[in-house]
C-alpha cells in the first residue's frame, strides 16, 4: 500500500509513528497533488472564501484604524498589537497564541497593545467574550477586575 501525506510539513516524531503503523508500506509526500485539488473551487467555495476575505480585510482595518488613533493621540509609534486566542492562553498577558483554535460564540480572545511616548513604553492586555457571556463568564470577568483594582492599589503605597 502506497500512503500519501503531506511530507514536507510531516513532523519527525508523527512520521516515525505513520512508519510504525504502516510498516511494510510506502510513505510518500502527495503534497504538490493535494495542491492541484484544493485549487479547483465550485461557485460555493469561491463565494465562502470571498466573504472570508472581506470580514478579515475589515479586521486588519480595525487594527490599522487603532494604530492611527495610537498616534494621534500623540504616540510615537505602536510597539505591537497581539491578538491572541484560545481558552488556555487568553487570559494571560504573554501567553503563546493557541493554534488550532477558532474564535466564534462563546469564546474568549485577548489583545494586547502597546505604545510608545517620548521615549517610554506601555501596553496593556484585554480580553473579550465574543457574544452573550454566561453567568460563569461574568463571575470570572468580576474576579479578574477585583484583583487588578487590587494590584494598582497595592501598587501605588
Amino acid at each position: 500500500m502506497v500512503i500519501g501525506t503531506k511530507g514536507e510539513i510531516l513532523s519527525t516524531g508523527f512520521r516515525t509513528k505513520l512508519e510504525e503503523l504502516f510498516g511494510g508500506n510506502r510513505i510518500v509526500d502527495f503534497s504538490a497533488a493535494m495542491e492541484m485539488v484544493r485549487m479547483v473551487k465550485t461557485a460555493e467555495k469561491i463565494r465562502r472564501l470571498k466573504r472570508a476575505t472581506e470580514i478579515i480585510v475589515k479586521f486588519h482595518a480595525a487594527f490599522r484604524a487603532a494604530s492611527i488613533s495610537m498616534l494621534g493621540q500623540g504616540a510615537d509609534g505602536v510597539i505591537f498589537i497581539n491578538v491572541g486566542c484560545g481558552s488556555k492562553t487568553s487570559y494571560a498577558a504573554h501567553a503563546p497564541s493557541t493554534t488550532g483554535q477558532t474564535i466564534s460564540h462563546g469564546y474568549f480572545f485577548k489583545v494586547d497593545m502597546g505604545a510608545l511616548c517620548h521615549g517610554y513604553g506601555a501596553d496593556f492586555v484585554r480580553s473579550y467574550f465574543v457574544g452573550t457571556a454566561s453567568e460563569r463568564h461574568h463571575e470570572i470577568w468580576k474576579r479578574m477586575n477585583e484583583v487588578q483594582m487590587e494590584f494598582q492599589e497595592v501598587w501605588k503605597k
